[in-house]
């Protein structure tokens, strides 16, 4: 992921983890939808109050420290 903006990671995790649970709900078990519903509601949340645990998370990732 290097060289991307830690907004462009946010989107492609966040893609991953809805993409991940909906896979898993419809081949697994019906319960693993709760994955992409606990994304939604990450990404809602952070929309309505411009605060983001996963873009703070992202931001300490090794590949992202500068230097």
């Amino acid at each position: 992921m290097r060289g991307w903006s830690l907004e462009r990671q946010v989107r492609f995790v966040a893609g991953l983890i809805v993409l991940a649970g909906t896979t898993l709900g419809l081949m697994v078990d019906f319960r693993w939808l709760g994955l992409s519903a606990f994304a939604g509601l990450g990404l809602t949340f952070s929309g309505l109050t411009d605060l983001c645990a996963m873009r703070a998370l992202l931001a300490r990732m090794p590949w992202n420290k500068a230097g």
